[in-house]
């Protein structure tokens, strides 16, 4: 569950109770939508623009990894999403405020299916929406709240439908019209509510990509029964899907095994999925999340810098052995970036002192006229990418400026007499 203010709670759902919560790092934003998206293991949501909020897109359409709970942008917005829904290969489907549908490629771009799916001239701050993708008939269920050609079926202004919506053209067909004008907040299939004769979920996906490298194997065994049960026949289909986008497609037979060399579109966390198919139709996905390539050394820790009576800056930390995301750095090829910070004098620029390929740094350094207090800063380097700032203690260098001062004559106790 996904609410306001970057909080994500997970629920056991054998108890509902609550066994852990995430916070996302960076400032709050308001939800307006979400669904889960087997094909990246993580989250697709409409939320608040945290970049810019008063520019003419005040909305964003953004993919949230829920190990990391970092977001990624996919599509700016003038107009919230009501809804949001991802179909059985993966195609992205969203809803407006304005019940336009719209359909949207993993890169991002939006593509209009139809405006106004529903006759809609309520304020639109009145209206909501739910929308999930059936698994069984391919096509889209929405409820809808604000339907303005449909009778008044109670005093309640706003009706409230429910529609089969084609997802190739956007016409809705309306199933029903709620007795009291109810408004579904959320809609889901149960577990399992898939077509019955499709392929079920692959059991043994591996997924092995060797330390840096961008291509890697992908093995799995096609399933022998159907979703039913029943003896699978004839050919199967199998996708291996990179954050939803098809990296490699064949057929194969029921129960046979694969090993597949599939390559990484860029370096970083990804979502590894496989789905099997048939006549019958699309089976569930199953997915690994790893971070694939090099990846960005973690900040330099222990930074102890001294200055030694002949001059000598001395700088030691810790060497760099693991990295931010958990993935592959070779720590003998990490180079160290130095930096002097003055505390004292904070309009000066940081000085860049030079670099190392070990973990320890000196260098000459002349005293300053003045005491001053300096920082030092260290960041690691692997093939490109750079490390936040390590930084030092503080240390003082320079003597105090010379004052000149007149010290008040002693005075004599008063007399006693």
């Amino acid at each position: 569950m996904l609410g306001n203010y970057q909080s994500y709670r997970l629920f056991s759902t054998s108890t509902w109770t609550e066994t852990e919560t995430l916070s996302t790092p960076g400032r709050n934003y308001n939800l307006y939508s979400c669904t889960w998206d087997p094909y990246t293991a993580g989250l697709l949501a409409c939320t608040t623009n945290i970049d810019d909020n008063s520019s003419e897109f005040p909305y964003q359409l953004v993919y949230i990894n829920i190990t990391t709970m970092e977001r990624t942008v996919l599509d700016n917005l003038a107009v919230p999403l009501y809804a949001i829904a991802v179909d059985n290969e993966g195609k992205i489907y969203a809803l407006t405020q304005d019940f336009d549908l719209v359909t949207y490629g993993r890169d991002g771009t939006p593509t209009t299916v139809k405006t106004a799916i529903v006759p809609f001239t309520l304020d639109k701050a009145y209206g909501g929406s739910a929308m999930m993708w059936d698994q069984i008939n391919n096509r889209l269920l929405v409820g809808i709240r604000g339907v303005t050609d449909e009778p008044m079926a109670s005093a309640n202004p706003f009706p409230g439908c429910l529609y089969w919506i084609d997802p190739a053209t956007g016409d809705a067909t309306m199933i029903l019209q709620f007795t009291y004008n109810d408004e579904i907040k959320a809609l889901a299939y149960p577990n399992g509510a898939y077509i019955q004769a499709a392929p079920t979920r692959v059991a043994d996906l591996k997924t092995e990509f060797t330390a840096g490298s961008m291509k890697g194997n992908v093995s799995f065994t096609a399933p022998a029964n159907a979703i039913d049960g029943t003896a699978l026949s004839g050919d199967l289909t199998y996708y291996i899907y990179s954050d939803g986008n098809i990296i490699s497609s064949a057929t194969i037979a029921p129960g046979e095994a694969a090993n597949l060399e599939v390559t990484a579109p860029d370096a970083g966390r990804h979502t590894i999925a496989v789905q099997l198919s048939n006549t019958a139709g699309h089976g569930p996905v199953a997915g690994n999340t790893l971070f694939i390539g090099n990846d960005v050394p973690n900040a330099p820790v222990n930074i102890t810098a001294s200055l030694s009576g002949s001059g000598v800056l001395e700088i030691s930390w810790s060497k760099v052995t693991d990295a931010v995301n958990g993935g592959f750095i070779n720590p003998d090829q990490i180079t160290y970036q130095i930096i002097r910070y003055n505390l004292t004098d904070t309009e000066e620029e940081p000085v860049e002192l030079g670099e190392s390929s070990t973990n320890s740094f000196s260098i000459s350094m002349e005293e300053p006229a003045e005491l001053t207090d300096y920082q030092f800063g260290v960041t690691a380097t692997f093939d490109g990418k750079t490390s936040h700032v390590g930084r030092s203690n503080v240390l003082k260098a320079g003597l105090p400026g010379a004052s000149t001062f007149r010290m008040k004559p002693k005075q004599k106790p008063p007399s006693l007499s």
